[in-house]
Parts: C-alpha cells; structure tokens; sequence
C-alpha cells in the first residue's frame, strides 16, 4: 500500500525538521515547502495528500496560500499551523478552506490525531463522491439504454407500419379495379421496407463495429478521391432537400492518407446527407481539404445548418436523437448513422470534431493523420 504524502510548510527550517522527523516516524511520506509560493508548486508537482501549513509566513501567508488553492479547485486538506491564539483568525482560516487548525507549540500526540482525523475524513469523502458519481453515471446509463431503445423501436416501427398501411391501400385498389393506385401504393411499400433495410443494415453494422469484428481494409488514398465519392453519392439527398453540395477545391497535391476508402467514403456521405437534411431549402454545403502538421482535413461547411447547444453533447452517440431545422424535420434518430460514422473515422487513428454557432452554422472537420504520423 501506498504511504500518504504529507506537504509541509513553514518558512522556519527547525519547524520543518520537526514536522519531517514526527511523520515518517509515523509511517508517512513529507516533502517540504519554506514559503508560500514553493508550497503552491509543490501542491501541482508533488500531488500531496494533505498539507501542514504555517500561517504567518514572509511572502504570503497560509490563510493566502488557501484561498489560492481552493479558487483554483484544489481540494487538498490543509491543517493550519499557527503561534497566534486569535480564535478570529481560527474562523477566516475555516472560511478560506482551512480543513484543522492547531496552535503552537504543539502536542505532538495531538497532531497525530489530527493528521489522521483530516486523512479519515478526506477518504470517506471522496468514497462518498465515487458512489454519488457511479450512481449518476448508472442512472445516465440506464436513462441512455430506454431511450435508445425506445428510438429504435419508433423508428423501426414507423416504416414497418407505413408498409402495411399502403399494402392496405393497394389492395383496396385492386378491389376496385383502380390498377395505377395500386401501383402507386405499392411503391410506398417498396419505399418504406426499403427504410427498414437500411435501419436493420445500420444496426448489424454498428454492432460490428462496437464488437470490433470490422477488418478495415487500408490502403493509401487520396482524400480529393474521397471528397469526389461523397459528392456524387450525396446528391439525391441534397437535391430533394433543395440544398446544393458543391467542392471548394478539385484536387489537393499530398493529401493522401491510409484509411479504408469504402468505410471512410460512406462515413462522410451520412455526416453531409446529416447536414443537408438539417440545412435550410436553398443554402449549400462545402466540401474542402485543408492541413495541419499532423494531419489531412475534410471540412464539411454547412452555414444553413443550426445545432442547438442541447443536442451537441450526444452528437455522435447511438443515443442521440436530433431534429433538424431545414426543408425535412422527420430526422429523428440520426444517432446511430452519426454513431457509426465516428466509430469508422476513430477506429482508423483519425478524429472527428464539429463547430457550431448562429452565425456561420455548423462546421465538422475529419481529421487524418499524414503518411507515418499519430494523432495525438
């Protein structure tokens, strides 16, 4: 087991060999500070458990050094060593953060109660927040778990019905002799078993993925090859949304990265079919490549598309279920294309981050790192 670390500090070097010599002889670890300052860097590169901090110090005092370290987010324990009787002063330390105070001289025995009453007290508390934590973080989980299945059972459901009702209709038509409605409702049924194809594909292929049963096939490709693939295989989309999908740049000299083209190519087609299905009628969305050190970018720019702040969060989880604000709102549900379009972009060492704000809307950028490179 690991033996607790103790930060001592007082501007008195006689203090802190006294200090130093009680607490490993009580099985404790000390690293020492002789000043306020030395005390705050010692709390970032040490990572104490506890400090023993003298009040009345030359360059900044302890009750200082407290409301230093707790305005930052520090919740190191800090017992407060002082030759000042002043219970007024007692109760600022207290105010400030202060977690014990103890008068000198002191009684060594006294110390040691305290030390471990301070420790106690510290563990039970983050025991306290671990479980408060793990609790939240289950409910979360659960609360996540029903509405995702609630999600696919609306969405596999609602083409499932629409088929049934069209056959209902179609045969309604044959009935009455009226063959070129009944062909017409019958290509509803077509439409909407074929809705369901796809949501039962998305499925088996996000379960692949989470089993980690996909073997990308990688290859050295050129992100300009990419952007072509997605701009032609997003255009019944666009154009039924009346948003125009145009390339900002034909070619890009470089830009060649080594990803699974197919996987790839199909991840970037749902992120801009996303965006022109939330964009409003008439805008456009543009394809580009751009550069880092590390890495090739394509840049999907979508200024006519708005994501409230709410939905940005769960984006890219299977959880997630947003609406659009463009020419087509029945978009719900989109999370598990987005899902797996960024476990494919991810599980090829590349990243996927987005921007949104009222302004120039919504920009994602698909990061991939160069030729012999990691992204961190």
């Amino acid at each position: 087991m690991n033996r607790r670390k103790i930060l001592v500090v007082d501007d008195r070097e006689d203090i802190r060999s006294m200090l130093r010599t009680y607490l490993e002889l009580w099985g404790y670890e000390v690293v020492d500070a002789e000043n306020g300052r030395g005390a705050l860097v010692s709390v970032d590169a040490e990572a104490p458990d506890m400090m023993i901090l003298d009040h009345h110090m030359p360059d900044m005092s302890g009750h200082t050094v407290i409301k230093v370290l707790r305005e930052e987010g520090s919740k190191i324990p800090v017992v407060m060593l002082t030759a000042d009787q002043n219970q007024g002063l007692a109760v600022e330390c207290f105010r400030a953060g202060a977690n014990d105070f103890l008068a000198k001289p002191f009684d060594p025995d006294y110390l040691e109660v305290v030390i471990r009453r301070t420790l106690d007290l510290q563990e039970e508390t983050e025991r306290r927040q671990q479980a408060e934590t793990a609790l939240q973080a289950e409910k979360l989980s659960h609360d996540l778990k029903i509405r995702f299945l609630s999600n696919i059972g609306h969405h596999t459901a609602t083409p499932l019905h629409q088929a049934m009702n069209y056959l209902s209709m179609a045969m309604d038509d044959l009935s009455k002799g009226e063959k070129g409605g009944a062909i017409r409702n019958m290509n509803e049924v077509e439409s909407s078993l074929q809705d369901l194809d796809r949501l039962v594909s998305r499925i088996s292929k996000l379960s692949r993925l989470e089993a980690k049963e996909v073997e990308y096939q990688s290859a050295r490709v050129s992100l300009a090859h990419v952007i072509s693939t997605v701009f032609e295989g997003v255009q019944g989309v666009a154009k039924s949304e009346g948003v125009e999908c145009v390339i900002a740049q034909k070619s890009v000299e470089g830009a060649d990265v080594d990803i699974d083209y197919q996987y790839t190519s199909e991840a970037v087609i749902e992120l801009v079919e996303y965006a022109a299905r939330c964009s409003v009628v008439e805008s456009s969305i543009v394809l580009s490549i751009s550069e880092s050190e590390a890495s090739w970018q394509i840049l999907i720019q979508a200024p006519g598309m708005d994501l409230p702040e709410s939905e940005r969060s769960l984006f890219f989880s299977i959880f997630g279920d947003h609406e659009g604000d463009g020419a087509n709102k029945e978009i719900a549900g989109k999370g598990l294309e987005l899902s797996i379009a960024y476990r494919v972009i991810t599980d090829q060492g590349g990243a996927i981050s987005l921007l949104a704000n009222s302004d120039s809307g919504v920009t994602f950028t698909l990061a991939f790192p160069k030729l012999g490179r990691v992204l961190n």
